[in-house]
Protein backbone atom coordinates (compact mmCIF):
# COMPACT_ATOMS: atom_id res chain seq x y z
CA UNK A 1 0.00 0.00 0.00
CA UNK A 2 2.73 2.09 1.09
CA UNK A 3 4.42 1.74 -2.24
CA UNK A 4 1.50 2.73 -4.09
CA UNK A 5 1.32 5.78 -2.62
CA UNK A 6 4.90 6.65 -2.81
CA UNK A 7 4.51 5.61 -6.75
CA UNK A 8 0.91 7.72 -7.32
CA UNK A 9 2.74 11.12 -5.48
CA UNK A 10 5.64 10.36 -8.04
CA UNK A 11 3.24 10.16 -11.33
CA UNK A 12 1.56 13.29 -10.01
CA UNK A 13 4.80 15.64 -9.26
CA UNK A 14 6.04 14.30 -12.31
CA UNK A 15 3.12 15.58 -14.06
CA UNK A 16 3.27 18.86 -12.25
CA UNK A 17 6.31 19.12 -13.72
CA UNK A 18 5.40 18.61 -17.40
CA UNK A 19 1.98 20.87 -17.03
CA UNK A 20 3.49 23.68 -15.40
CA UNK A 21 4.75 26.27 -17.54
CA UNK A 22 8.43 26.79 -17.87
CA UNK A 23 10.20 29.57 -16.05
CA UNK A 24 12.45 31.79 -17.95
CA UNK A 25 15.84 32.83 -16.95
CA UNK A 26 15.34 36.89 -15.21
CA UNK A 27 19.07 37.35 -15.72
CA UNK A 28 18.99 35.80 -19.55
CA UNK A 29 18.94 38.95 -21.98
CA UNK A 30 16.14 39.51 -24.41
CA UNK A 31 16.81 37.45 -28.05
CA UNK A 32 18.51 39.64 -30.62
CA UNK A 33 17.06 39.44 -34.27
CA UNK A 34 19.34 41.31 -37.31
CA UNK A 35 16.96 39.77 -39.73
CA UNK A 36 14.61 42.38 -40.12
CA UNK A 37 17.33 44.88 -40.43
CA UNK A 38 18.40 46.43 -43.91
CA UNK A 39 21.66 46.31 -44.56
CA UNK A 40 22.24 47.34 -47.66
CA UNK A 41 24.20 50.61 -48.33
CA UNK A 42 22.44 53.23 -49.11
CA UNK A 43 19.21 52.64 -47.33
CA UNK A 44 18.42 53.02 -43.84
CA UNK A 45 21.60 53.29 -41.16
CA UNK A 46 22.39 49.80 -39.59
CA UNK A 47 22.32 50.00 -35.75
CA UNK A 48 26.24 50.27 -34.51
CA UNK A 49 26.83 49.50 -30.29
CA UNK A 50 30.46 50.02 -29.84
CA UNK A 51 30.41 47.23 -26.34
CA UNK A 52 34.47 47.43 -25.80
CA UNK A 53 37.56 48.27 -26.84
CA UNK A 54 40.85 45.65 -26.29
CA UNK A 55 44.10 46.75 -26.87
CA UNK A 56 47.01 43.70 -27.38
CA UNK A 57 50.27 43.24 -28.86
CA UNK A 58 48.68 43.20 -31.78
CA UNK A 59 46.89 46.50 -31.36
CA UNK A 60 43.18 47.52 -30.83
CA UNK A 61 40.15 45.96 -31.45
CA UNK A 62 36.75 46.83 -30.48
CA UNK A 63 33.22 44.65 -30.07
CA UNK A 64 30.61 45.67 -32.27
CA UNK A 65 27.32 44.53 -32.02
CA UNK A 66 29.21 40.80 -30.60
CA UNK A 67 31.57 40.96 -32.66
CA UNK A 68 35.49 41.37 -32.36
CA UNK A 69 36.63 43.49 -35.20
CA UNK A 70 39.83 44.83 -35.89
CA UNK A 71 41.25 47.77 -38.16
CA UNK A 72 40.31 46.84 -41.82
CA UNK A 73 37.23 44.35 -40.58
CA UNK A 74 33.61 45.15 -42.43
CA UNK A 75 30.23 44.99 -40.37
CA UNK A 76 27.52 45.37 -42.57
CA UNK A 77 28.02 48.34 -45.07
CA UNK A 78 30.67 49.35 -42.49
CA UNK A 79 34.53 49.38 -42.85
CA UNK A 80 36.45 49.83 -39.85
CA UNK A 81 39.07 52.63 -40.02
CA UNK A 82 40.81 53.37 -37.36
CA UNK A 83 40.81 52.04 -33.77
CA UNK A 84 42.20 54.14 -30.46
CA UNK A 85 42.02 53.83 -26.86
CA UNK A 86 38.67 55.42 -26.60
CA UNK A 87 37.03 55.63 -29.83
CA UNK A 88 36.32 53.33 -33.17
CA UNK A 89 35.77 55.14 -36.60
CA UNK A 90 33.85 53.10 -38.99
CA UNK A 91 33.21 54.30 -42.87
CA UNK A 92 30.65 53.65 -45.26
CA UNK A 93 28.87 54.90 -48.77
CA UNK A 94 27.28 57.65 -46.46
CA UNK A 95 29.91 58.67 -44.80
CA UNK A 96 31.87 58.21 -41.11
CA UNK A 97 31.06 57.22 -38.10
CA UNK A 98 32.43 57.99 -34.88
CA UNK A 99 31.66 55.65 -32.24
CA UNK A 100 33.22 56.54 -28.29
CA UNK A 101 33.36 55.15 -25.09
CA UNK A 102 30.92 56.84 -22.51
CA UNK A 103 33.47 55.17 -19.62
CA UNK A 104 35.88 58.43 -19.01
CA UNK A 105 38.22 55.98 -16.15
CA UNK A 106 39.64 54.05 -18.90
CA UNK A 107 41.33 50.86 -17.26
CA UNK A 108 44.43 49.37 -17.98
CA UNK A 109 46.05 45.71 -17.28
CA UNK A 110 49.66 45.12 -17.08
CA UNK A 111 50.65 41.76 -16.15
CA UNK A 112 52.99 40.91 -13.45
Amino acid sequence: MKAIFSFKLLLLSGCFALCSPAQADPTRPPKMSLDNLDTAPGNQEYPVKLQLILKNADGYKAMLNGQMLKVGDMLAAYKVLSITADKVVLVSENGQMQLTINNNSIKTYEPE
